[in-house]
């Protein structure tokens, strides 16, 4: 038995053609097979428009037990697009770490 402790990103921004970029970007970095060989799906569709034309999109946790080859992976995915998000300081965006 694992430990599991789940990471998702959520990405905001008041700007649609900005967000489309952040969103096409993080399909980029985090849609390719894992160790196993699968692809998992886990970045939403962007979800708007809120008061002030906010819209938003989400990265799902992985799934993974924490120290296994697939959440090691896609942590060092999370770790790709949230650097890319650091250099474009065009969105509001927050890593969530819950669960065990």
């Amino acid at each position: 038995m694992g430990y599991t402790c789940h990471h998702a990103i959520i990405v905001s921004c008041n700007k649609i053609e900005n967000l489309n970029i952040a969103h096409s970007k993080a399909i980029e970095i985090l849609h390719s097979p894992d160790p196993d060989g699968c692809s998992i799906d886990l970045v939403s569709n962007i979800c708007g428009e809120g008061v002030n034309g906010i819209c938003s999109f989400f990265i799902a946790p992985d799934g993974s037990n924490e120290w296994w080859p697939t959440s090691d992976f896609y942590n060092e995915k999370r770790q790709q697009f949230i650097e890319w998000l650091k250099e474009n300081n065009n969105y509001d965006w927050v890593l969530i770490q819950y669960g065990d």
